[in-house]
């Protein structure tokens, strides 16, 4: 028995036959001028015709498809390559956007800034107790309240930050999806604790006294870095960043990278 897509097809075989050959009589009626064609039905062909219980069939076959994949030639002239800085004096940049912020109320406590892998920008408001966002285009989206003064805020996924809280002895992951902020885990530090940031899972916290330290996405410590280890100490350093396994940190006079 056909199936439903062998009789489909086969009834449009018949269709394009019925067409051509309707065309056909159309062309030539009009060529003789006919008005009216008759059909004899009781001749011998078309007896044998109408008796035919099948036109022929129908089959479906699958054959696999091949792609040829070309390899780049690295002879050839045009090679994808990546621009190289090798300095960072070669570093050129160029502003994009200007967020205006009341001037009177930044203190030491407003240096927190984060940028979302949505594009919303973040600034930590310690005197007020809240975050500040801003669209990509510097527009004031939300505040989001907090119980403490934040210091710095970094983000570890989308919806998910980690936020220090400079003189409370803590900082915590918090998720933060439609702008309402949610605690996800708290953790205590040794000291005060100031600048943070986070990549690929690696989050680092920069504590008062106690150097930098390393913990995973959990908020479990996995390394510390004393202050003695690290040349002329780390009592002063606030800032800090991490990427590609390297953390950077800096005072007023220079930058610093550590692995």
């Amino acid at each position: 028995m056909a199936t439903d897509v062998q009789l489909f097809l086969a009834i449009r075989e018949i269709d394009k036959s019925v067409s051509t050959e309707t065309k056909w009589l159309h062309e030539i009626a009009n060529q003789h001028k006919v008005d009216e064609l008759t059909l004899d039905l009781n001749t011998k062909p078309m007896e044998d015709m109408l008796e035919t219980k099948s036109f022929g069939s129908v089959s479906i076959d699958r054959s696999r498809n091949t792609v040829p994949i070309n390899h780049p030639n690295m002879k050839e002239a045009q090679i994808p390559r990546e621009a190289k800085c090798n300095k960072i004096d070669q570093i050129r940049l160029q502003q994009n956007i200007c967020i205006q912020y009341n001037k009177k109320r930044i203190d030491t406590n407003n240096f927190g800034c984060m940028i979302c892998s949505n594009g919303d920008i973040i600034l930590t408001d310690g005197p007020s107790k809240k975050f500040v966002v801003f669209n990509e285009k510097g527009n004031h989206i939300k505040d989001i309240p907090v119980l403490c003064i934040p210091s710095d805020l970094t983000e570890i996924s989308e919806g998910q930050i980690a936020v220090t809280y400079g003189n409370e002895y803590k900082f915590e992951i918090a998720d933060i999806k439609d702008y309402n902020y949610k605690t996800v885990k708290l953790v205590r530090t040794e000291s005060t604790c100031w600048g943070t940031s986070c990549d690929n899972g690696q989050l680092v916290v920069k504590c008062t006294n106690n150097g930098i330290h390393m913990y995973d996405i959990n908020g479990e410590t996995t390394m510390k870095i004393k202050d003695d280890e690290i040349y002329g100490g780390l009592n002063l350093i606030y800032n800090i960043a991490i990427f590609n396994g390297r953390t950077y940190f800096s005072n007023s006079e220079e930058l610093t990278y550590c692995d």
